[in-house]
């Protein structure tokens, strides 16, 4: 093997690029392995390989692999590190498949012929699904390394936690792909990481649920008016200085001065969550806070509320202790009956009124 130097920059960068293509087409071959033991409804190759065969391929193309490294490492060619992150370029993905499937709505496919009202029906049901499982795996992805369950659970058994029962949903979630339940084991686990009690306040938009929260916190930090005001819940927590954080179902968290929440959490600045917030928390150096109370302001409900009504019946679960604001100047609605009913149901625990 000759020593490093003994080729000139464009021998190096020639060796490079040719290295780098044998090496895709070694991907390629792995790929070929992958998708002929694919359950894909659509497969490519027919699984004519068995599995001894497979590992033999594997295993030459891991020698092949090494032995690149070994001809660049000698020749002093340097190997470019990765630039593409691989949850990226996941998420990128998803995105083209969203377009595939929204391209078979029926109004996309009028110009194939004329769809009968039944197919055009189920069509349009099938893209639904199809572009929400999309986005509850985007939403999983851009969460980063807090959406590993297990690893979460690990760390709070660790900690000496009780966490045997949540330990069996996790694995039934994850053997049998129960996707649609990952959601509420988060919560779960959430509640097991964080020490707080959780006070929810719940009512009719414009029943003073705001102002009720910025009274107990000593500053005015809540939007409050006579539209509706939140367009998700907003949690209230103790913090060493004034600060908010948004989750988002489609990017990376952002941190913001408490002065910019009515661009989250109000109705006229994000109407029907159009940016995809899902959770907001508000830190505080308030001393009605310190001792790990927590309080909610949610979505108000009534015919004045939105998209955020759905929300707020959604967080009654995830609560210790509900309260229902009632405007002392008309009587009960059905709202606020429903919203009662819900606090108090058996089935509904933690949460109590």
């Amino acid at each position: 093997m000759s020593s490093p130097g003994h080729l000139n920059p464009s021998q190096r960068l020639h060796l490079l690029s040719s290295c780098q293509y044998a090496d895709k087409l070694l991907s390629e071959i792995e790929a070929t392995l992958a998708a002929s033991q694919s359950r894909s409804p659509f497969p490519k190759f027919q699984p004519d390989i068995s599995p001894a065969q497979a590992k033999v391929v594997q295993d030459y193309i891991a020698r092949m692999r090494a032995q690149l490294v070994r001809i660049l490492v000698a020749q002093g060619v340097a190997i470019p590190a990765p630039h593409i992150g691989s949850v990226h370029s996941i998420r990128v993905t998803l995105g083209f498949a969203d377009i595939a499937f929204d391209e078979c709505r029926p109004k996309r496919m009028a110009g194939y012929g004329e769809l009968a009202d039944g197919a055009a029906a189920e069509i349009e049901g099938l893209v639904d699904e199809m572009q929400g499982v999309i986005s509850r795996l985007d939403s999983y992805l851009a969460q980063g390394q807090s959406a590993d369950l297990a690893q979460r659970l690990r760390r709070l058994e660790e900690a000496g936690s009780d966490i045997g029962q949540v330990k069996s949903l996790e694995r039934a979630i994850d053997q049998h792909g129960l996707v649609e339940f990952r959601p509420a084991l988060g919560t779960i686990i959430d509640r097991l990481e964080g020490n707080a009690f959780e006070i929810a306040v719940f009512g009719r938009v414009s029943s003073g649920k705001s102002s009720l929260l910025n009274h107990i916190v000593e500053r005015d930090v809540l939007p409050v008016g006579v539209n509706p005001v939140t367009a998700v819940p907003t949690r209230l927590a103790y913090g060493s200085q004034a600060r908010a954080t948004a989750w988002f179902a489609d990017r990376k968290p952002e941190q913001f001065d408490t002065a910019r929440l009515a661009e989250f959490v109000t109705e006229e600045r994000n109407p029907a969550n159009v940016q995809n917030v899902t959770r907001i928390v508000v830190e505080l150096p308030a001393p009605r806070l310190r001792e790990g109370v927590v309080y909610v302001d949610t979505p108000g409900l009534g015919s004045l509320a939105t998209a955020g009504a759905s929300e707020t019946r959604a967080y009654l679960p995830r609560c210790d202790l509900g309260v229902v604001l009632i405007d002392a100047g008309s009587t009960l609605t059905e709202d606020d009956l429903a919203t009662i009913a819900l606090c108090t149901m058996p089935a509904s625990p933690p949460a109590s009124c």
